[in-house]
Formats: structure tokens, sequence, C-alpha cells
């Protein structure tokens, strides 16, 4: 509008802030809905992570507590990659497949073993009450963990988060991955 001369710098400047202003409401109204639900994104993510120079992404499943989501691991490419370079990125989307709606969110943040015994234990409880829908009955394991012995809980202190959706009325609806 600047450029084409229908609106001084002043008012440019205000606009702009008026703009900043309903996008942060209406984020804030929405991450509230989100949090009053539990936050029921897809039950699976992406973990980027960087190994030898390289980028790598692996399927993850995961629970969130407070500001920081948790994820168990074992010996592997994964865990070598988190101890030698911490900073990692995670993607949680969710697609409605009856609207044609997706919404996507991007956590990045530095990734560490999880030290407290009884932190472990509540992330492996909420891990099998989250998935449990998957996995069945925790009856029908012989033991009350899965991956027991060598597996790990990897804690990721979320530190920016950014998101996209196909647009909810806001945007022209726009496709995952730019379709």
């Amino acid at each position: 509008l600047d450029a084409r001369g229908a609106v001084s710098v002043t008012e440019r400047q205000r606009y702009i802030l008026r703009v900043r202003t309903m996008a942060r409401a209406v984020a804030e109204k929405y991450y509230e809905s989100r949090e009053a639900l539990g936050f029921p994104m897809e039950a699976l993510g992406g973990l980027g992570v960087v190994d030898g120079g390289d980028p790598y992404v692996t399927p993850l499943s995961f629970v969130r507590i407070d500001r920081e989501l948790y994820f168990r691991t074992g010996p592997g490419r994964r865990l070598n990659a988190i101890r030698s370079h911490p900073r990692v990125c995670v993607e949680v989307s969710e697609y409605d497949s009856e609207r044609g709606d997706w919404l996507s969110a991007l956590a990045l943040g530095e990734a560490r073993v999880e030290a407290d015994e009884g932190r472990q234990t509540t992330v492996v409880e909420m891990l099998l009450d989250k998935y449990r829908p998957a996995i069945g009955s925790p009856l029908a394991f012989s033991r009350a963990q899965p991956l027991p012995g060598y597996s790990l809980v990897v804690a990721v202190a979320m530190e920016q988060l950014s998101g996209m959706s196909s647009g909810l009325g806001f945007a022209p609806r726009t496709r995952p991955g730019r379709l």
C-alpha cells in the first residue's frame, strides 16, 4: 500500500502494528484452545538432527511437558548425532483428510539425555498412555516398559516455535509442502 501511495509512512506503521497485534491475539487464542485439549497433534512427528554435517530426520513418538518435548531412543545414529550436535528440530503435523486442512508446527531447541529417574518414569508412562491405542494394552508386554534396558529418555527444550497452516480462513488455502 505504501508503494502505491495509498497510506503514509505513519499509517503504514500503525497498520503493520495492528496486523501484528491481531496475529498475535489469534495465535494466543489458538494456543489456549489447543492447550485446553491437551495439544492433540498427530501421534508422530519428525526429529531433525545433524549427523556428520548432513541432515538426518527420523520419525518421532513424543510427549510434551510444559515447554519440553520428550522421547525415547536407543543407541545408534540418532543418539550419536544428538550427543555430538544437540541442536535439533522437531516437526509435528496434523491433516484433516475430509476438509484438506493442515497444520504444521516446528520447534527448535537443545536436546539432552534426561538424568532425573522420576521424570524418566513419568515420560514412559505418558508415552504408554498416549500410544496405547496403537500398541494395545500394556498387559500385552511381558515388562512394564517397551525397549527396556538400553533406551534413554531425551528432552528437547523448545526455544523457538513456528508454524504454518492451510489458511484456515486467514489466507489463501495452501497445500502441505506447497504441492
